[in-house]
């Protein structure tokens, strides 16, 4: 049964993980490689993420014209990435429709609120009125 091997399974990475144990450590003593699976974790201060996601994008692909679909991707990511850079995001990360930013030092939460609403303004006011200009669909951003 297949709940039976998934309790077997999760009861290996238990006993593994027990056998392992867990190593605090502080930004300045973060080695630079190491394995995946020491069970380390870092204590690291002052940081702030964002999120953001691409609106209605999943209706756009499953019903809208698939180049369509592809300009609002392109045009969303490309200009959320641009305004990441701008704001000094430490890491950028893009899964599918949706990005997201990491910040880091006393001003974190400063410049990650600042990038957020100037994500949402460009979005509004200049990604979404271009994309209507390039493209023929009458879908919106």
């Amino acid at each position: 049964m297949i709940l039976d091997q998934v309790k077997a399974d999760v009861a290996v990475q238990l006993d593994d993980q027990a056998n392992l144990g867990v190593d605090i450590r502080t930004l300045e003593n973060v080695p630079k490689t190491g394995p995946a699976n020491s069970g380390v974790w870092f204590r690291i201060r002052n940081v702030t993420a964002i999120f953001a996601d691409l609106n209605r994008s999943t209706e756009l692909s499953s019903a809208g014209d698939l180049k369509d679909a592809a300009y609002a991707y392109t045009y969303f990511i490309r200009s959320m990435t641009v305004i990441l850079n701008h704001f000094s995001a430490k890491y950028i990360d893009i899964q599918g429709d949706g990005i997201f930013g990491l910040f880091s030092g006393e001003n974190s939460q400063f410049l990650a609120a600042a990038c957020a609403v100037t994500m949402r303004t460009q979005m509004e006011k200049e990604v979404a009125v271009r994309f209507r200009k390039d493209t023929p669909s009458n879908w919106k951003l």
